[in-house]
């Protein structure tokens, strides 16, 4: 793996770390760490409780220029923080490449809020300043709050919003080094069985693995939990105790929360459950749960057999406007 100048410096700041030195460093240095360390934490949802208050007092003292103010919003927004992340997000001003940052963030709060509609234009605002080219819209979803766009498409569920999130997943599945590669095949697994295209083909997924821990792991999940696949209570047992218990102890609440209360659906008594009831008081958001409504086989099947039936399948034959002739005998 190429090392980058992020990684090198995240590697000097924290090891060990020491947040008196970070402090000192002079305005790009502390943004680069501040931001390498974070998106390290992010990515693998450990810890950096010390270094997020840092970012914090640096924000409350004016010393966050646009990048760390958009950092600082993604923080409060996965730990759960969703009001205090808007209100960031509605203060500040920041060029084009960071502003379409900003409304995807902007768009994860208001789908987590209830407002899908507003939502989806968000998220389309952002992809739309992000470029026109493929290459530019595609890297615009490397920004982790484009996931819930995905979420967002799916809970409309009319054709328009599927082809959408067909077209956005393809996309991504041809890049082989985007952090949402992993999650394309099953949730582009999900989109089919939402439009009738697919229902046995759901079934490979049986034995998945997940990828990573946090958000795509997120995704992932939720896409298996959708497909209904073999087995899928034993595998959520199996899989989710240990990301529960971590995202739990990384301090990104949103994250746990919505991994614990998959977990408790299928596992009432789970010692997660009172913690879960407490998060979603505190946070106040949409349970993900329910955005995509679960079929059964039966179900699935026949609206596959409808989708290949065609709209017309039901109707009468339309009218001839040929002219009929009869014979005469």
């Amino acid at each position: 793996t190429k090392l980058t100048l992020a990684d090198a410096v995240r590697d000097v700041l924290t090891k060990p770390l020491d947040i008196n030195w970070i402090d000192s460093l002079s305005a790009d240095f502390f943004e680069i760490g501040i931001s390498a360390i974070l998106n390290d934490s992010r990515r693998r949802c450990v810890p950096a409780e010390s270094v997020f208050e840092l970012l914090e007092e640096a924000y409350k003292v004016g010393r966050t220029g646009p990048k760390l103010k958009a950092l600082y919003a993604e923080q409060l927004w996965l730990r759960g923080r969703l009001g205090e992340a808007s209100g960031v997000l509605e203060q500040m001003s920041a060029p084009s490449n960071i502003q379409s940052k900003c409304d995807a963030l902007k768009g994860a709060i208001a789908f987590l809020s209830g407002d899908t509609e507003g939502a989806i234009a968000h998220y389309k605002k952002g992809l739309k300043a992000s470029g026109k080219s493929q290459r530019a819209q595609v890297e615009w979803f490397q920004h982790p709050a484009t996931l819930l766009y995905f979420f967002a498409l799916l809970q409309v569920g009319s054709t328009e919003t599927l082809k959408e999130a067909e077209k956005h997943v393809l996309l991504i599945q041809r890049n082989t080094d985007h952090w949402l590669t992993p999650t394309a095949p099953v949730l582009f697994a999900v989109i089919q069985q939402q439009q009738s295209k697919q229902t046995a083909g759901a079934q490979r997924f049986s034995q998945y693995k997940l990828s990573s821990v946090g958000l795509v792991a997120l995704l992932e999940t939720y896409c298996l939990h959708w497909l209904q696949i073999d087995d899928i209570e034993a595998w959520m047992s199996l899989q989710l105790p240990w990301q529960c218990q971590q995202l739990t102890t990384s301090g990104y609440h949103w994250l746990a929360l919505e991994m614990t209360q998959l977990l408790v659906s299928y596992q009432p008594e789970s010692p997660f459950a009172k913690q879960t009831e407490t998060l979603r008081r505190k946070i106040n958001s949409i349970p993900l749960v329910d955005i995509v409504e679960r079929k059964e086989a039966w179900e699935r099947s026949l609206d596959a057999l409808t989708a290949l039936a065609g709209p017309s399948a039901n109707e009468p034959p339309p009218l001839s406007l040929e002219p009929t002739y009869r014979l005469i005998w």
